[in-house]
């Protein structure tokens, strides 16, 4: 019998996690044999728990992504303030001359803007433009492999593409933008979002 795509995915996701408690547990019990050891732990647990909170917020942003709480916003503000509050440069993202309002929920889409950074180190960038009755953000995206990301974004189970663990970042943008009404697609070297302006 096979097995749902989504249940594939949250086993192989709730593996990751339990990894992940369980390397800072062991840290914690080494620690408290020996100080020295926990002082030595403290950065790479620093960044194990990070990467938790992250994954963590990462499966929020899904099971919210099918009920947005639509604002409507200045998609260019939401932009600059999530700049700033991320201390990100503005240079590396290109906004219109005249501000763009839409219906969007703000911090789901400041946790896609998060991911599309990430996904384009080491050189992100993000433009955004408006189209007809819509909305477009591209972001530097992957030059190769481009079928199997394909795949990937409609069962993250199927790949393992960061750091051998199950990688939501894709998929979480996909899922923000259809429960905005919108699209994302991948191009060589490109992912685009496009979003109806209205709401949904």
């Amino acid at each position: 019998m096979k097995t749902p795509q989504g249940a594939r995915w949250v086993r192989r996701l709730s593996h990751d996690l339990r990894g992940s408690v369980a390397s800072l547990r062991i840290a914690l019990q080494a620690g408290a044999d020996n100080p020295e050891m926990l002082t030595m732990l403290g950065p790479s647990m620093l960044t194990e728990l990070d990467e938790l909170d992250r994954r963590l917020l990462q499966l929020s942003g899904l099971a919210r992504a099918d009920s947005p709480d639509l604002e409507l916003l200045p998609v260019d503000g939401v932009i600059r303030g999530w700049l700033e509050e991320r201390g990100h440069p503005a240079s590396a993202v290109q906004l219109p001359a005249q501000s763009l309002d839409a219906q969007l929920d703000s911090d789901l889409w400041c946790m896609v803007f998060d991911e599309l950074w990430r996904n384009g180190a080491p050189a992100p960038r993000l433009a955004l433009a408006v189209e007809d009755d819509s909305w477009v953000l591209t972001a530097a995206g992957p030059t190769e492999g481009l079928e199997e990301l394909r795949e990937w974004l409609f069962d993250p189970a199927e790949t393992t593409l960061r750091h051998g663990k199950v990688a939501l970042g894709l998929p979480l943008a996909r899922r923000v933008a259809e429960g905005h009404g919108g699209t994302l697609t991948l191009r060589p070297g490109e992912v685009c979002l496009r979003v109806p302006r209205g709401s949904v």
